[in-house]
């Protein structure tokens, strides 16, 4: 206590700790890095557990669990000095769970959710094919999911399914996912579709006269020869007359099986 021009003046330090409330969960995306708080102060050597099990052990000789035998498991997994955290540099949906960070009687845990977007052929398609995309997620959770492109919502529930796919389908794509509890994330993908854009015009014909119907690619055409000198260097598909009065007499798309004189 200090006087100060006969004020009596009382000077109170104090010190603030951040601590982590246990429990606490993050949530990721498959192949993203993340880092997991410990919440017990260094210095001293740790203990990371991964739903009760050993993942590995800080101290002078860095010891893993039984189940981080491979060298490149091992690899994704380091402890900062400074802090104590946990990095894993590339998720895999399997990571998903309780982490404990613990020295002696102190410890502190948090939950891992890593969600998995899965795309059944693929991401990268050809005009006509399915797609099929499904939001993978840990047992025991039930997410509200939502599918978005170009800011309009598509669809809702874990699966995105898409027949017969064409060029207008390619693009960028958003998952939003909410666990519950305020804890959300989205999610970026991109879907690419090679094929053939729609004509851009009507083609009119007299029966009489072969006609030129448009062929566009969205890709980079090869121009190099083959196989036995075959190549595509065209855009357009030549029908004979005698060909398009054998066509079918409706709108829409049509399919031949042979195709007459390809320029």
């Amino acid at each position: 206590m200090k006087k100060l021009h006969g004020v009596s003046v009382c000077l109170l330090y104090l010190q603030t700790y951040l601590y982590l409330v246990s429990g606490e969960s993050f949530i990721y995306q498959a192949g993203e890095p993340a880092t997991l708080p410990c919440g017990v102060s260094p210095p001293g050597d740790i203990e990371w557990k991964k739903d009760g099990e050993r993942l590995l052990k800080t101290g002078k000789s860095k010891s893993f669990g039984i189940a981080m035998k491979d060298k490149a498991e091992q690899q994704r997994f380091s402890v900062s000095e400074n802090t104590n955290n946990l990095t894993i540099s590339k998720l895999f949906f399997s990571d998903s769970g309780k982490y404990t960070c613990q020295r002696n009687a102190e410890s502190q845990t948090v939950q891992l959710l890593v969600l998995q977007v899965e795309a059944v052929p693929s991401m990268t398609l050809l005009a006509s094919e399915n797609l099929i995309l499904t939001l993978k997620y840990p047992p025991g959770t039930s997410p509200k999911v939502s599918w978005w492109k170009s800011r309009e919502k598509i669809a809702d529930g874990p699966n995105l399914k898409k027949d017969n796919v064409q060029i207008e389908d390619r693009g960028a794509y958003k998952v939003q996912v909410d666990m519950g509890n305020g804890l959300k994330k989205d999610f970026d993908l991109r879907i690419e579709v090679s094929g053939f854009y729609h004509s851009p015009s009507t083609v009119y014909i007299s029966g009489k006269r072969p006609v030129l119907l448009p062929w566009i690619f969205n890709f980079n055409v090869r121009k190099t020869p083959l196989e036995k000198e075959v190549r595509v260097l065209g855009a357009n598909i030549s029908f004979s007359s005698q060909r398009i009065r054998e066509m079918p007499d409706r709108g829409g798309a049509g399919c031949w099986g042979r195709i007459v004189t390809p320029n």
